[in-house]
């Protein structure tokens, strides 16, 4: 069984009740994407029903952050729903930060673990943006289960 700790820290209110300190590692590996209820970040840049790589169909947004949005998706071949990771497009221009995030991704998909998301394949929108193309944990957020 998979943990649910991805969905977790999605959730818009997770990081509020953590001190920033304590939100930094979890932004280093992407499962934050949110600081707080408003947090300002990445922009939606996909719309619903988008079509990325002629294979991923974009649902809905499931979070956003400083340095990307996660989007849920699903491949129209086989039906597979997965999460998509869009880097924002103002980091997208920095050749550094685009090879930063395909490297963690490479190093992440290497890990065979219960407690981190499987990552399946990655891609770029037509203006070169990449995204990573992972998982998707379901469940109810922790501020949802604490209320």
């Amino acid at each position: 069984m998979r943990s649910p700790l991805g969905s977790l820290c999605q959730s818009p209110n997770f990081s509020a009740l953590l001190p920033l300190s304590a939100t930094l590692p979890l932004r280093q590996f992407g499962l934050l994407t949110h600081r707080g209820p408003g947090a300002m970040g990445v922009r939606s840049t996909i719309e619903r029903g988008a079509l990325l790589s002629d294979k991923y169909e974009v649902d809905r947004e499931l979070g956003r952050g400083g340095m990307a949005a996660v989007y849920a998706a699903t491949n129209v071949e086989i039906g597979k729903r997965v999460a998509i990771k869009l880097l924002a497009g103002h980091l997208a221009a920095s050749q550094t930060v685009v090879e930063r995030f395909l490297r963690e991704a490479r190093a992440v998909a290497k890990i065979r673990s219960p407690h981190i998301c499987d990552i399946f394949d990655v891609g770029r929108l037509e203006d070169g943006t990449p995204f990573l193309v992972m998982e998707l944990l379901e469940g109810e957020s922790l501020y949802e289960s604490m209320v």
